[in-house]
């Protein structure tokens, strides 16, 4: 169905009381099927019917690895005996006891490529944002901690009273992570953007281990609460001043440079080549790591027009945002490099996730040249020139029918037609020997003989019954339909047909397609990476956007007094327009723009394009949690000001 794929398990009792197949009430009699719940429900119930037989009742959830899993049980028409089936003496082999996967485990990445992606997209920015709200106020906490020491108090009083401060904090976001786990517990959930459908059952038998975890990350974030206080002793020991080490603005000049050969670097290499990744990936990781070079040296430069316009404007926000830029970019930087970079990574992941190789890359470009109009019926049985009429008349549009015979001890080739196939195909009809590497007059048999053959191959063109060709033995035989007026062909009607002459039927597809089918799913299971990248870039949003906010409290105490005695609050607002959300939009608009641009080597080659439907969402969620940031940092830049008093500034 589409780039969704499902398995159909032909099955067939040998005797009267052979066990019945998991989730199944009885068994189905020829022509028959049962469909999994999530099969049904996407509307694969016609496309079964039209293939195997009527659908007789829904396979129960006890007999499916998941609640979604896409599977049905077939008996087929034509009895099982009469091809070569597998003899099976019941179900429920343990997994890892089972010679293959079965069903939606075919599709299935290796487990640690999903941990993987948890690690990197939740984990981590869950650790950066951890750290960032310990130290958000340190300032006032600092102040604590002194007079607490200079009272004499010891590392286990000063860590007692950081545990004391989260406390409320974590009780809450604990208290507030419990309601999903117990929806997850209790029934299953869909999840969003994925479309996954979570057994119930399932979660339970892992409940221990979900309470665990979440009595992990309380524990977790008091102990990293409390290290700073514990480690505060070891440190500011001596009191000679430090040394601040600059990076040279002129190494901004790197980024450019970096990003040039990240783009342009791999157009030098053949498409899809070690040297051609290799390039790749070093102008991909130089153009990051340079960055927030780029973005510092930037930040600094524009200070201090930025001041000047705003003493023009008579705005002191804007002056003291210009001054602050010019003189310490760093915040500003870390909070703009840090999302970029955040931005740009999810999308390299996400292009790299659906790269297709080069035969899925040919397989997207003959589409693209030929459209639908041919279709290979691959390793077709001998049929009778009666059976090949029949396809023939199952097609809604006029078909002709070829027979192509690859020989395996030569690299020879055979079309084998009626005359008004070959006409259709623009052929001559007398038997003549084509050339190696001639072109032909229908795009059609260019595409067909280059997924069969090399250009070095001989081709011979013979008028005649396609049913007798198709009997060569020792040979490899497909049976090509193509449409006798270009229009696209169906396969549904086909395989139809070939599943009431076989019971397992024929793979019947369009050239390449068992090429580029897996590249689809694959593409489609990139949708996990946006859900748990979309969802990393926001925590982390989070992160830089309250890492931003403490650095302006800090700095900006001088506002204070300004805005209390002009009884202007607007330049607390602007104040923190300049420091939170104006650097967060543009972040975010950057990072879109220079992620795209840096995977459009990949997606070139090959790689999943970038749907606007990601950048934009991305872009919206990051701005509306700049808003919500800065609304907070303007209530609390307003709090402080309303509790100033003078105290000799």
């Amino acid at each position: 169905m589409g780039a969704t794929p499902y398995t159909a398990v032909f099955i067939e009792p040998l005797t009267k009381d052979a066990p019945l197949p998991p989730g199944l009430s009885r068994w189905p009699g020829p022509g028959e099927a049962f469909l999994s719940p999530a099969l049904a429900e996407d509307g694969a119930q016609g496309e079964v019917e039209s293939r195997h037989g009527r659908q007789i009742g829904i396979i129960d959830e006890a007999g499916l690895a998941t609640p979604g899993e896409r599977l049905a049980y077939v008996r087929p028409r034509v009895s099982l005996t009469k091809g070569a089936p597998t003899a099976a003496s019941g179900f429920g082999i343990p997994w890892k006891d089972s010679e293959g996967s079965l069903s939606d485990g075919q599709f299935v990445q290796p487990e640690w490529t999903m941990l993987l992606l948890i690690g990197f997209s939740l984990v981590l920015p869950a650790g950066i944002l951890v750290v960032v709200a310990v130290r958000t106020g340190a300032h006032y906490r600092d102040r604590r901690e002194a007079l607490i020491e200079s009272l004499g108090g010891s590392s286990r009083d000063r860590a007692l009273m950081a545990i004391g401060e989260v406390a409320t904090p974590v009780a809450l976001g604990s208290g507030l992570a419990a309601f999903p786990l117990t929806a997850l517990l209790a029934r299953n959930c869909r999840i969003p953007v994925v479309d996954y459908l979570t057994s119930a059952e399932d979660m339970r038998q892992w409940a221990w281990l979900l309470t665990s975890s979440l009595l992990l990350a309380v524990i977790l974030v008091a102990v990293s609460a409390s290290l700073p206080q514990c480690a505060s002793q070891f440190s500011q020991r001596s009191t000679r001043p430090r040394k601040k080490h600059r990076v040279p603005p002129q190494t901004a000049l790197l980024f450019p440079i970096a990003l040039l050969l990240a783009v342009r670097g791999p157009d030098f290499f053949p498409t899809g080549t070690g040297n051609f990744m290799l390039a790749i990936y070093c102008g991909t990781g130089l153009a990051l790591i340079t960055l927030p070079l780029c973005i510092a040296a930037g930040t600094a430069a524009i200070g201090n027009p930025l001041a000047r316009k705003g003493r023009a404007m008579g705005s002191p926000a804007t002056v003291l945002a210009g001054r602050r830029y010019a003189t310490h970019p760093g915040p500003i930087a870390r909070l703009v490099s840090g999302l970029v970079i955040a931005i740009a990574l999810l999308i390299q992941i996400y292009a790299w996730n659906g790269y297709m190789g080069l035969p899925a890359r040919q397989a997207e470009e003959t589409r693209h040249r030929i459209g639908d109009s041919l279709v290979v019926a691959q390793n077709s049985p001998a049929l009778t020139e009666a059976q090949v009429k029949h396809v023939l008349q199952a097609s809604p549009v006029p078909t002709e029918a070829a027979a192509l015979i690859a020989s395996p001890d030569s690299n020879h080739l055979q079309v084998q037609a009626s005359c008004t196939a070959l006409t259709t195909l623009k052929l001559p009809c007398i038997e003549t020997e084509l050339p190696p590497g001639a072109g032909y007059n229908d795009p059609r048999l260019d595409e067909l003989l280059r997924w069969f053959s090399d250009e070095t191959a001989r081709v011979t063109v013979r008028p005649g019954s396609v049913a007798q060709a198709l009997t060569a033995k020792d040979s490899s035989r497909q049976l090509i339909l193509v449409s006798s007026d270009g229009r696209a062909l169906p396969t549904a009607p086909f395989k139809k047909i070939f599943y009431e002459m076989r019971p397992m039927g024929v793979d019947v597809d369009y050239l390449g397609e068992s090429w580029l089918r897996p590249a689809l799913v694959r593409e489609k299971q990139g949708n996990w990476i946006v859900l748990f990248g979309a969802a990393g870039v926001l925590v982390l949003s989070l992160a830089f956007g309250f890492a931003g906010l403490a650095e302006l409290t800090r700095a900006g105490r001088a506002l204070t007094p300004l805005s209390v005695l002009t009884a202007n609050h607007r330049v607390l607002a602007l104040a923190t327009a300049w420091n939170v959300l104006i650097p967060m939009a543009l972040a975010a608009l950057t990072g879109a723009m220079f992620g795209t641009w840096l995977a459009t080597p990949l997606a070139t080659a090959g790689g999943s394009s970038i749907p606007n439907s990601l950048l934009g969402s991305i872009v919206l969620a990051v701005t509306v949690i700049a808003i919500g940031l800065w609304a907070y940092g303007v209530r609390t830049a307003h709090a402080m000001a309303n509790s100033w008093r003078p105290n000799g500034e």
